[in-house]
């Protein structure tokens, strides 16, 4: 139930389309496997969105994990998203732990946010995907794209620009394997045991929380994250509460400016 963490045994790609469609392509990888990639030509998000990488500048990751249904139910298997955009912040600030000015955060349901210098940039997503085995198994495939150094150029229809960990390092974009697989071996083996403490934390780096945020056209107010890993909004029209488990269209946090208008 835990990834490869011995960097002997990753398999490194010159260039995929998408490690996940690589992963999920390779029926014959064990599980535990880890895929990095110097180049993605086809990278996605969720809902078949895509999602741009720089050659040679970004961090491209996939996992695979078999995961047995009598040891971890599905319920639990539903946090993974959530705990894997946790493992990337704390791998994030492994390399910043006497820089205070860079926040890291997680963006209900899979996204890493980083702010710096009064400015707050998408800094990378995460990708699950899964199909089932037999009754008891599901083969998952653990997706991670991360802006790693240099300018990254600004997207058109970006609810938020993107942003680099790094404008200039000399660190390889695969140092960040170490610290993200090392991080989410570590939650999944609370997972299996309770998912209360990593909610806890995954709250202390919410983005959203309290934020007003746009979903169909309409407003709402985020007021946390319930037990289920569900998000939690409210109408400010008419105070009518809601839960989101799942949702087919974009989360769009409004900006300061927009928030004084509502």
């Amino acid at each position: 139930m835990f990834l490869n963490s011995n960097s002997d045994q990753w398999l490194i790609l010159e260039s995929v389309d998408s490690t996940n469609s690589y992963a999920l392509a390779q029926k014959q990888l064990a599980s535990g496997t880890v895929i990095l990639a110097k180049e993605q030509t086809s990278g996605r998000g969720r809902m078949g969105r895509e999602w741009k990488s720089t050659a040679g500048n970004s961090f491209l990751f996939s996992g695979i994990l078999n995961l047995n249904l009598n040891e971890l139910p599905l319920e639990r298997i539903s946090f993974i998203p959530l705990l894997t955009g946790l493992a990337a912040v704390k791998a994030c600030r492994s390399f910043f732990v006497n820089d205070s000015l860079k926040k890291f955060s997680v963006k209900w349901p899979n996204d890493v946010y980083m702010e710096s210098e009064g400015h707050c940039g998408k800094l990378g997503g995460v990708l699950i995907e899964s199909e089932q085995i037999d009754e008891a198994l599901i083969r998952c495939v653990i997706g991670v794209g991360l802006n790693w150094k240099g300018r990254v150029s600004e997207v058109s229809d970006a609810e938020i620009q993107p942003a680099s960990l790094f404008s200039y390092t000399e660190m390889d974009r695969f140092d960040f394997a170490p610290p993200l697989i090392r991080e989410f071996n570590q939650l999944m083996e609370l997972l299996a045991i309770n998912p209360v403490n990593i909610l806890s934390e995954i709250r202390t780096c919410f983005y959203l929380d309290q934020k007003l945020v746009k979903i169909s056209d309409k407003i709402f107010r985020v007021t946390g994250i319930n037990d289920r890993g569900s998000l939690l909004i409210v109408s400010p029209e008419d105070g009518s509460e809601r839960e989101i488990s799942s949702i087919s269209e974009k989360i769009i946090p409004l900006t300061e400016s927009e928030e004084v208008m509502q």
